[in-house]
């Protein structure tokens, strides 16, 4: 019986203390970004090595403070990544080998008084060549937030190739190519910032660099293309408690009203009347 009445009276104060209770609200706000990083490097007989970028920024609406209290924020993102080229190596500059080799010129009367010679010296030449390469492409992936200030994610990514050919050729060449990828989702560490610096607009930086590096063999010329895409979604939502607004925010007490004053019969009228009844009724 106790604990039926302490329910009942949390439930009314529950229902008294309703109407002020603050209501949770969500705001998101998702973008799509696509950034694509081309580059290549060229080199002869040693080690060579370039660098490419691409950057982007996002704009991102502040929290409107009249729609309540800001209480979190969050920013998070889902991307791929994929970077792919292709390289190798030439060489058109081959070793040039002499060879010293005998024929026999004459079967008869050969070594006769020596007049005659049985074998003739002759020298002939021939070609060799070869190629050695090898090529890594290394990627860097940044997210960082600008405005307010908070440090940012990076992934990285690499890959290697190499080929080689040689023999006995005047021209001698080959090729390979490279590739990798993968997937880049988190979200930002905020938990550093004031919500008050959410107010304003955000922007968010977006980085995707690419360095290139080849090595050539001896005289061999090489090269290296290479192309790194890094696309996905960004996603801000703003947590928040909804403000209601009091319909009457200044109420002023009405004034009590003046009374009024009902005229009431005169004491001696209604005696009156009383005894005028009475005597009446005696008569009949």
């Amino acid at each position: 019986m106790f604990k039926g009445a302490v329910c009942r009276i949390l439930g009314l104060a529950a229902l008294m203390l309703g109407p002020s209770l603050a209501h949770a609200g969500l705001i998101q706000q998702t973008q799509s970004f696509n950034l694509t990083s081309s580059g290549s490097v060229s080199g002869y007989y040693n080690s060579y090595s370039s660098t490419n970028s691409r950057t982007a920024n996002l704009l991102f609406d502040g929290f409107d403070s009249s729609l309540g209290l800001l209480t979190g924020v969050e920013l998070s993102f889902t991307s791929s990544f994929s970077m792919g080229g292709n390289g190798g190596a030439s060489d058109s500059r081959p070793y040039t080998h002499y060879e010293r080799y005998r024929v026999k010129v004459s079967d008869f009367g050969c070594g006769l008084f020596w007049l005659s010679p049985c074998y003739e010296t002759r020298y002939r030449s021939y070609y060799s060549n070869d190629v050695s390469y090898s090529a890594t492409a290394n990627a860097t992936l940044g997210m960082t937030l600008l405005q307010p200030a908070a440090t940012g994610l990076v992934k990285t990514g690499s890959a290697f190739t190499s080929c080689y050919d040689g023999g006995y050729t005047y021209y001698s060449s080959c090729s390979a190519a490279l590739a990798t990828g993968g997937v880049f989702n988190g979200a930002l560490d905020l938990s550093g910032i004031s919500l008050a610096a959410f107010e304003d607009d955000l922007r968010l930086a977006l980085s995707a660099q690419q360095l290139l590096r080849v090595y050539c063999g001896h005289e061999d010329s090489c090269s290296l293309s290479s192309t790194l895409n890094w696309g996905g979604t960004v996603t801000l939502a703003y947590s928040y408690e909804l403000v209601i607004p009091d319909p009457d925010p200044d109420p002023t007490p009405d004034p009590t009203p003046d009374p009024i004053n009902v005229p009431a019969p005169a004491p001696l009228l209604l005696l009156a009347l009383g005894l005028l009844g009475l005597g009446f009724s005696r008569r009949r």
